[in-house]
């Protein structure tokens, strides 16, 4: 016996013989769960709309980080009067500490939370983080 998702979304009890065979779902995908918590089902989850939001939302995280980047060297050697040495080394720091928290995500993913949800709370947390340094940043520049 096993616990499969019926046609409203609720769990119901089914016996088949083998994986994707004999239930007229498609192919079920041993240990992975969809969304609802039923098995997933490689017909219906996941697909190409999927990796695509995964895809442009990583494509913008790059893209914000390389931004960061660029602007930080011109606002610590202008605003912030230090030497050109002490900003590029920030700068590396800044992207190295970047570039490893991606293990700690991956960690994260991979243990925990999933890849669609780790996605999206960093998606989150990163966006919540530029708005407001965009705010705070408009606020200082008011007369």
């Amino acid at each position: 016996m096993s616990l499969l998702c019926g046609q409203d979304g609720k769990k119901v009890q089914q016996e088949r013989a083998a994986w994707g065979a004999g239930d007229g779902r498609g192919n079920l995908v041993q240990d992975a769960v969809d969304y609802r918590g039923c098995r997933a089902d490689k017909s219906s989850t996941g697909g190409w709309v999927a990796a695509a939001l995964a895809l442009g939302i990583e494509l913008c995280e790059r893209l914000s980080t390389m931004g960061i980047a660029v602007n930080l060297v011109t606002y610590l050697t202008g605003t912030m009067h230090l030497q050109s040495a002490a900003a590029a080394n920030v700068v590396t720091d800044f992207m190295g500490t970047s570039f490893l928290l991606c293990l700690l995500g991956g960690f994260l993913a991979d243990s925990f939370l999933g890849r669609y949800l780790t996605i999206a709370i960093f998606a989150l947390v990163q966006a919540i983080v530029s708005v407001h340094a965009s705010v705070a940043l408009h606020m200082a520049n008011m007369p």
